[in-house]
């Protein structure tokens, strides 16, 4: 998965199906970038580091 943009990041790798073809890959990958605003997943993750601060 791509990481530039943080989402491979709240995916578990284990959830990750290796069995899908490249193309279809990449389509999941674009479907899931457009779901959230960028501000979105920045918060998420400033969220998570807060987190695993505490």
């Amino acid at each position: 998965m791509d990481s530039s943009d943080g989402l491979a990041e709240l995916i578990p790798a284990s959830a990750a199906v290796t069995s899908l073809p490249a193309e279809t890959v990449s389509l999941v990958e674009a479907y899931q970038r457009a779901s959230k605003a960028n501000v979105t997943v920045r918060a998420y993750r400033a969220n998570a580091a807060a987190f695993e601060a505490w």
